[in-house]
């Protein structure tokens, strides 16, 4: 990916964040999250096919940094013996 696709990418993520805190994944407006932006819709869907994928595209690393909490805590949970589970 190019410099500018790049920037432009983390544009689109910072914008779409702020949206998202502010009124949340049903309320956040896509049309002002592309306008926010200084995009096209068009531009816009060179990047994310649907909101909801910019939403995972923000969420994901949050949610696999949980997912190896978890699996690292069953992990040790496996180790400990019958009496101590």
């Amino acid at each position: 990916m190019s410099t500018k696709a790049e920037d432009t990418q983390k544009n689109i993520l910072d914008t779409a964040r702020k949206h998202f805190l502010k009124d949340g994944l049903t309320g956040a407006s896509l049309r002002n999250i592309v306008k926010d932006a200084g995009l096209t819709t068009g531009a816009f869907y060179k990047y994310y096919p649907t909101k909801e994928s910019l939403f995972d595209a923000l969420t994901d690393p949050y949610m696999e940094h949980i997912y190896q909490i978890y699996d690292q805590i069953i992990e040790e949970f496996e180790k400990l013996s019958a009496s101590d589970q």
